[in-house]
């Protein structure tokens, strides 16, 4: 029984583990490049929010009615933030990098856990780091802009649940079909 529940806490450790590596494992972020929001990247190309970077910060900045000034002090917020969180991408790859090479080398239980809360800390500091960003960047807006904003993230978010939704309908269609 004690051996049971040692494998089994074990599989779940490597399955988060695993999991955990892989929600990232995207090509986006490996060093050759990859893809980020259905658009291609480059090597030392930086995933952003779609909603502050080129065109999708133009018709952001349409949406909004941005002055030229809230535009300019936006730019600039948004480039200090990729070099100040450059180094927590960096740490968080490397981590990330790390539990890949783990997993393959069938690394202890302790060290697959070790790994995988430096890489959710990583994680954390990113979030954090985007977070005061996205601040940093509401107070520059006007109350009305922020309303529009946040109105634009709702809309968003509808769709994005709708689009999951329908796509775990067809799923679920195709696996009744093939059945």
């Amino acid at each position: 029984m004690k051996s049971l529940k040692k494998l089994t806490v074990t599989a779940i450790a490597a399955g988060a583990v695993a999991f955990s590596a892989l929600s990232v494992a995207h090509p986006a972020s490996s060093e050759k490049g990859g893809w980020h929001h259905g658009k291609p990247m480059h090597h030392g190309e930086v995933a952003t929010s779609p909603m502050f970077e080129g065109r999708g910060f133009d018709r952001m900045s349409e949406k909004l009615e941005l002055t030229d000034a809230q535009r300019d002090e936006i730019r600039k917020v948004i480039a200090e933030s990729r070099d100040a969180s450059k180094p927590l991408r960096e740490k968080l790859h490397a981590n990330i990098a790390a539990e890949r090479a783990a997993l393959e080398a069938r690394a202890s239980e302790r060290e697959l856990k070790k790994l995988a809360r430096a890489t959710a800390d990583s994680r954390v500091e990113l979030i954090l780091s985007h977070r005061a960003v996205e601040e940093k960047i509401s107070r520059l807006l006007t109350d009305d802009q922020r309303a529009r904003l946040e109105q634009h993230r709702a809309d968003r978010k509808a769709k994005m649940l709708d689009r999951i939704e329908r796509r775990q309908s067809e799923a679920k269609d195709k696996d009744v079909v093939t059945e």
